[in-house]
């Protein structure tokens, strides 16, 4: 299956090799700033939304958008994060968030979140 994946508040480099990685996995990666994530994803029903909170304010807010405007609140979204914290990790899954990962992102890790979706049915 192509699944569409939407990264958003990741760097033109990063985003850059994770497509090279989800192209190589069969799968098609869209990037969006974080101001344009909720509209995005309204319009292209990802199979999977990444928020890189490692540089945005706003991330936690953008996925309680997510989560609650009709449209979007089935979606699955993850949290990327530079490092490891308990309480961000707390607040990102109370907010509805489907996990929290630590960068960097792998070939290895994008393969597992194809098994992930697979796993979650259409």
């Amino acid at each position: 299956m192509n699944y569409r994946l939407l990264f958003a508040g990741v760097s033109e480099a990063e985003a850059q090799r994770l497509e090279a990685m989800a192209v190589q996995l069969g799968m098609t990666l869209n990037t969006a700033l974080m101001a344009q994530v909720v509209e995005r994803a309204r319009a292209e029903k990802p199979h999977l939304v990444v928020l890189d909170i490692s540089d945005s304010s706003v991330a936690m807010e953008v996925l309680g958008h997510l989560k609650t405007h009709a449209k979007t609140r089935d979606l699955q979204v993850m949290v990327l994060a530079d490092r490891e914290d308990p309480e961000e990790r707390e607040i990102a899954l109370d907010l509805g968030a489907a996990g929290y990962v630590t960068k960097p992102i792998t070939a290895d890790f994008l393969a597992k979140l194809s098994a992930f979706l697979s796993n979650q049915g259409d």
